[in-house]
């Protein structure tokens, strides 16, 4: 039979009937295998051949309708054929309407092909090729579909639908029409679309809605109520949200545990107790017991706001209510301890976690040697360092620098610099303000040379004048006073700084070799935003240097920075080293005197009369 007959044929089939293949099945077995043909895999990418082509040119509407209700056809079937229509328009005389794509919405929900079926409701929806309206859509569903179940479905899919693409109006007229036409509303798409709401922080929106649930009769479930509490209570509005709770127990909605949850988690994370008491009575009475996420935010609150001890008796509850008990639960109450200076109880909980068997972790070890090393309490402190090795639990970078700190701040320097060296030996380097520590430290007890090697650790890892001007003050004197600060001593050559060529800023600041004297002078007079530890680094240079030269160099650096505030103390200190006065009257005199000689020679290329 021809392409021709074989259309005239299906013209004349009822829309309402099933067509009669008993009596002429080879016309629809004819579609049947052209369907079949174009959806098979192996011909999508060989251009198709002039009887599919036909075929699709000549199709018509109620032809297709006929393709999507066809039983002998899978589901699956229809729906790669209807979609490869859809991408294939131009071959076709006419375009699928919302009837073709209403009918096969119908059979894939009557199917429980539910995502494949919401798929195309958002193409129906929001999709470029059709975006009907709903007010179009709803009356059209009615006119061919009478199963109640399958219109239920497909209004709470297009409610799914609009939600999740935040079209939340039109999800709202949907949920109306629902509501107004006794079409039965599934709670957890109403759950679904408070999700969306709430993550789009329409908080307002949320608990509008959830009142329309209930007052529209739905049977709401705590599911739904603990989606707009938690939303509530996200904001800042427990009040509100326990409010909420206790009114929908009047109206026989019962909280549980994880509702609980919600404001006792908001209560404790903003150190709410007031609200957390009444939050815990109401729990009470509704006897809600405690489960382990209640137990363990209520301890985090308390130990986070300095209630430790109110934790601590937590924890043995729940070793009474045979909960179980992790190790964090107890770092936690340990690290409470710790911050609050109670050192013994910190211990105390420690020795709890051996007597039950409770693992220790690195989190353990580290907020106890913190506490001591922050109490000053060494001894005990490396006593549980070596318990950690032990155990195969190594020292970072954190605790290093922790047990320096520690060290310094009871004066045990020499513990202090073997922690430093063991650091650099096992990979990690210092903080650079720890380094500063022991290079203070280690001048006063006039270790000059280990001063130096730390020193140039610190340089050498880009130290700037905003670490280095306390060391330098610190150290210049006693290396002055324990090596004599020989007159050919450099400061660069003394820390093994190689060159650097830079801006004048950054030639102390990076540590690089000034090779003249006119470097020098030059350098201190072209920029007057120095740093006060840069005149301390000039000074270093100031003894390879003849008597006129030292005062030619110092009244330059004088003459730039006198005038900045905290920075007298300095250049007195510099002036009084050169000149060995010892009040500052008679320094400020013999440099008044200077001053004239310095301005008579500042003439230009003077200097170079006087290079080393």
């Amino acid at each position: 039979m021809s392409l021709q007959s074989l259309l005239k044929t299906l013209k004349t089939v009822k829309k309402s009937h099933r067509p009669n293949l008993s009596l002429n099945p080879k016309p629809y077995n004819e579609i049947t295998q052209i369907i079949s043909k174009t959806l098979n895999p192996s011909a999508n990418s060989k251009p198709l051949n002039t009887t599919t082509t036909t075929f699709l040119s000549n199709l018509n509407p109620t032809a297709l309708l006929h393709v999507l209700t066809d039983p002998d056809l899978k589901s699956s079937k229809c729906l790669r054929f209807f979609n490869f229509l859809l991408r294939n328009q131009s071959l076709l005389s006419f375009k699928p309407d919302l009837q073709a794509h209403l009918t096969l919405i119908c059979r894939l929900l009557r199917e429980r092909r539910f995502s494949d079926a919401e798929k195309t409701i958002k193409s129906v929806l929001v999709g470029e090729n059709l975006r009907c309206p709903f007010f179009l859509i709803a009356p059209t569903v009615e006119n061919f579909c009478n199963d109640p179940i399958v219109i239920a479905k497909l209004f709470n899919s297009m409610l799914k639908v609009y939600s999740d693409c935040k079209m939340f109006n039109l999800a709202l007229e949907v949920f109306d029409f629902m509501k107004n036409n006794g079409i039965e509303i599934d709670e957890r798409t109403c759950t679904v679309h408070l999700l969306a709401l709430k993550s789009c922080d329409c908080l307002q929106l949320v608990f509008d809605f959830f009142y329309r649930m209930v007052e529209s009769g739905i049977e709401v479930s705590v599911y739904s109520l603990t989606v707009v509490v938690g939303g509530l209570c996200w904001n800042g509005e427990i009040k509100r949200g326990r409010e909420l709770v206790e009114e929908m127990i009047g109206r026989g909605i019962k909280p549980n545990v994880v509702t609980f949850n919600v404001m006792v988690s908001a209560c404790a994370k903003r150190w709410n107790f007031k609200e957390l008491d009444v939050v815990l009575l109401l729990m009470e009475k509704e006897e809600v017991a405690f489960n382990d996420h209640t137990y363990k935010v209520l301890i985090d609150g308390f130990t986070s706001s300095g209630k430790v001890d109110k934790a601590n008796k937590l924890v043995l509850e729940m070793h009474d209510k045979g909960l179980r008990v992790d190790t964090h639960l107890y770092n936690l109450v340990l690290n409470g301890y710790c911050r609050l200076g109670c050192i013994n109880s910190a211990m105390l909980m420690f020795g709890e976690m051996t007597d039950r068997s409770i693992f220790q972790n690195a989190d353990t070890y580290f907020a106890l040697i913190s506490g001591l090393c922050k109490a000053g309490e060494m001894g005990p402190a490396m006593k549980y360092v070596n318990m950690m090795h032990s155990k195969g639990i190594e020292l970072d970078n954190v605790m290093f620098n922790m047990l320096i700190d520690g060290f310094c701040n009871i004066g045990m320097v020499n513990e202090a610099f073997e922690v430093q060296v063991l650091m650099e030996k096992k990979g990690f380097a210092a903080d650079l303000t720890m380094c500063d520590k022991i290079v203070s430290r280690l001048c006063k007890l006039n270790r000059i040379d280990e001063a130096k090697r730390v020193l140039n650790v610190m340089v050498k890892r880009g130290a700037t004048p905003e670490i280095l001007p306390e060391t330098l003050f610190v150290i210049w004197p006693p290396i002055r006073g324990c090596i004599g600060l020989s007159k050919d001593w450099r400061l660069d050559e003394a820390l093994d700084i190689p060159k650097i060529v830079g801006s004048p800023r950054n030639a102390f600041r990076r540590g690089s070799r000034l090779d003249t004297y006119d470097d020098i002078v030059r350098i201190a007079g072209s920029d007057r935003t120095l740093s006060h530890s840069l005149i301390l680094g000039f000074t270093c240079q100031i003894y390879n240097s003849s008597e006129q030269q030292k005062h030619i160099l110092l009244e330059v650096i004088v003459s730039k920075h006198e005038c900045n505030v905290g920075v007298c103390d300095h250049t007195w200190r510099v002036k009084s080293e050169v000149s060995g006065c010892c009040s500052q009257r008679e320094v400020d005199e013999d440099f008044d005197q200077v001053g004239a000689c310095h301005r008579d020679l500042n003439a230009p290329g003077i200097v170079n009369a006087w290079r080393i």
